[in-house]
């Protein structure tokens, strides 16, 4: 369960807010990350104030306490190199991975990201499968 439930449908489709304006690392780091509290208030602030589950989040804010948000996705071992940035760049789509997350009010994991997993996503789309592409 989450600590603060939070739509990525609402977010996605209705407000229509992009991936990478609430996951910006993505863009240009191997890691997509999970937001700051500053991001949410760029809007709550003054967007829906008195909602309780935004003033919860407003008091995180307030005491500069981050959210404990749980991990959805599997992480992929160290020895693995996987680049958000590099995919991005190369216009694979976000739900290719992580599903239709547009659709999702609370997201959860569509594939376990194993080998076989990107071994198979590569071979559909002719991208080397060479075990150096990924293993450093």
């Amino acid at each position: 369960d989450l600590p603060i439930p939070f739509s990525h449908r609402f977010h996605v489709t209705t407000k229509k807010i992009s991936c990478l304006m609430c996951h910006r690392t993505a863009a240009n780091t191997d890691r997509a990350g999970v937001p700051p509290l500053e991001t949410c208030m760029l809007c709550h602030k003054r967007i829906i104030v008195t909602y309780p589950w935004i003033q919860q989040l407003r008091e995180h804010y307030d005491k500069n306490e981050p959210i404990p948000w749980v991990h959805v996705n599997n992480r992929v071992p160290g020895f693995v190199y996987f680049s958000h940035e590099r995919h991005l760049r190369s216009g694979v789509d976000c739900g290719l991975c992580h599903g239709d997350v547009a659709g999702m009010d609370r997201v959860y994991m569509k594939d376990q990201f194993t080998m076989g997993f990107c071994v198979q996503c590569h071979r559909d789309n002719n991208i080397s499968h060479d075990c150096l592409t990924c293993h450093r």
